[in-house]
């Protein structure tokens, strides 16, 4: 266990603070900060990829992307594998080579953080607190579901293509994202409605929030019926006899855990900032990304009643980009505002995270400790 939070926490501190030094270096001047954030990049993905990419037996879903592995060859079709083309392809790229099975999860490991980095690179001013909030919430899911955990990064690239007006780079990005899962192609009607749909004031976010939580019986219904139909649609059928393996703060395995009370807080509080955060990072286009978390916030109190693995993974993209708008959220509180009250924001939800994470570690949360490398 001690080695589980070495590695986690370590990992934590180590990219964090690497990524501080394009953010310290923005008052020099554009090369300065490039130059900076493009050695924070190639550091990253050599810690990340040596560290996450090197585990063995870590995440539920390990063995089952080694035993992918070993049944592939080089003569292997697409309509003989389960999985997507893009991961048949990097399998069979790394057997042209005669790699050893683990190198599955090394080469995953490696094109997840390249992704985010890339991403990061665009963001230096805020990319040190997208980091802590990536590794806080996110991790542990990405050591299981390595694909989707790809397709989310590639998913991530897009949308900032949209922000830049880069359409063809979002098309191209959302076609690796789906080479990796299928569920991805949600990208491409809602990554063209983000371009025009406006961030909805303050107030509407709220109710529609309180609405969620509180009236939940009037949807709940239509909801588990749509996406039960669409299971199949989007490559979600073979989980559909499995309970979902929560990130859940109870050994039992429970979906009655902290993120019932947690996630309606810290959702609230994200969107009371929305508007001045979007404001202040307008340049970054927040409000793409802000306005693509909100479905994980309005379906949040689903996902808390349905224990149904396939929706939890259905949902995974939206969860995920909770972490990118926390990053943005830390950021303004702690280095822009710096008001007392922003600050205690900040600082409070830093802090829960972090305890989110000791705690989640500290139980073997999503199958991610104890950590080992052989």
């Amino acid at each position: 266990m001690t080695l589980a939070f070495i590695v986690y926490l370590g990992l934590m501190l180590a990219l964090t603070t690497v990524w501080a030094m394009p953010t310290r270096k923005m008052a020099l001047g554009v090369a300065e900060t490039g130059h900076a954030a493009t050695q924070a990049a190639w550091i990253s993905v050599t810690l990340f990829t040596l560290v996450i990419g090197g585990r063995y037996n870590v995440g539920g879903d390990y063995f089952g992307y080694i035993d992918y592995y070993r049944w592939t060859s080089l003569d292997t079709g697409i309509n003989e594998v389960v999985f997507e083309p893009g991961f048949l392809l990097l399998i069979q790229f790394l057997k042209l080579f005669g790699l050893p099975d683990r190198s599955i999860i090394v080469a995953s490991s490696f094109i997840q953080i390249a992704l985010f980095s890339l991403w990061l690179r665009k963001h230096p001013q805020i990319a040190p607190f997208a980091v802590f909030s990536f590794i806080a919430l996110v991790l542990l899911d990405v050591n299981n579901i390595v694909r989707q955990g790809i397709a989310f990064f590639a998913i991530l690239l897009a949308i900032s293509a949209i922000a830049e007006r880069r359409w063809l780079a979002f098309f191209a990005w959302g076609l690796f994202a789906y080479l990796f899962h299928r569920s991805a192609l949600i990208i491409f009607p809602i990554g063209i409605a983000l371009r025009w749909l406006p961030l909805p004031k303050v107030q509407l976010q709220i109710a529609a929030l309180l609405f969620s939580y509180v009236f939940i019986g009037l949807f709940f219904n239509q909801i588990v019926g749509l996406f039960t139909l669409m299971t199949s649609l989007i490559g979600y059928d073979s989980y559909s006899d499995i309970s979902r393996a929560d990130l859940a703060f109870s050994q039992q395995g429970s979906s009655l855990n902290l993120g019932i009370y947690l996630w309606p807080i810290v959702d609230f509080v994200i969107i009371c900032y929305s508007n001045k955060v979007a404001r202040h990072y307008e340049v970054m286009n927040y409000r793409l990304y802000h306005t693509f978390y909100l479905v994980a916030a309005l379906l949040q109190p689903v996902a808390n009643a349905w224990d149904f693995l396939p929706f939890a993974r259905g949902l995974f993209y939206f969860v995920a980009m909770r972490s990118i708008c926390v990053g943005f959220v830390l950021h303004f509180c702690l280095m822009v505002s710096r008001k007392p009250r922003d600050i205690v924001a900040g600082s409070g939800i830093g802090a829960v995270f972090l305890l989110w994470l000791i705690i989640a570690v500290s139980r073997g949360a999503a199958w991610s400790a104890p950590y080992q490398f052989s």
